[in-house]
């Protein structure tokens, strides 16, 4: 079934639920989806640290602290941000989740290097994962090296047929490589598979007529 949880893309959003990214499921934690809901990321942060100070699972703490480096990165705290992902990865080395993770966040700061090792490190422990083709495609095409981004986001569609966002940095991709044909039939294809997500996803919320 298709849901409305999403995983950071540092150009906005792509839906989770496109991918073959199973996700690394932390316990619920009402003050701090209380907190996330205000954006009061201090909160939450103090909420996750008190949590952690009583996590005994290491699967548990690895997720705890990949949250608590996505809402330190929202008040621009990137080396409190760098070391939950250091240390997540640290005490759950195989969780390739990680490695999705901490590829964006480096994406996002222009690290490109530790960005690409991320990503091959994560395909390497998960092949079948849709989101590491993706982030190298997403690298390569801030490295402006569009033909590898191009073939990136190719298997990142033969991975996850229905990831609309692959569908549309491919047909910019194209674009940039003058390939005009090709990236008008990308574009109409991201836009007929983000319709039929968002339709579903409409489908599935519940109903509030009373």
């Amino acid at each position: 079934m298709l849901t409305a949880a999403y995983a950071i893309d540092r150009a906005g959003y792509w839906p989770r639920a496109l991918t073959t990214d199973n996700g690394l499921d932390c316990p619920p934690l009402l003050e701090v989806s209380q907190a996330l809901a205000r954006r009061d990321y201090d909160q939450a942060i103090r909420s996750y640290t008190e949590v952690l100070a009583k996590t005994f699972s290491s699967r548990d703490a690895a997720c705890l602290l990949r949250d608590r480096a996505h809402a330190r990165e929202q008040i621009s705290d990137t080396a409190g941000a760098e070391a939950d992902w250091n240390e997540a990865i640290r005490i759950s080395p195989t969780e390739a989740r990680l490695y999705s993770s901490r590829g964006f966040f480096y994406l996002g700061q222009k690290h490109y290097d530790l960005a690409l090792a991320d990503f091959e490190h994560g395909r390497q422990i998960a092949p079948r994962n849709s989101a590491f083709p993706y982030g190298l495609g997403r690298t390569y095409a801030s490295q402006g090296k569009l033909k590898d981004a191009v073939e990136a986001y190719s298997e990142t569609i033969r991975l996850a047929p229905e990831m609309y966002t692959a569908f549309r940095w491919r047909a910019k991709a194209y674009r940039e490589l003058h390939m005009d044909i090709e990236a008008a039939r990308d574009d109409e294809r991201a836009q007929a598979l983000e319709k039929k997500f968002w339709d579903a996803v409409a489908r599935t919320e519940p109903s509030k007529e009373k």
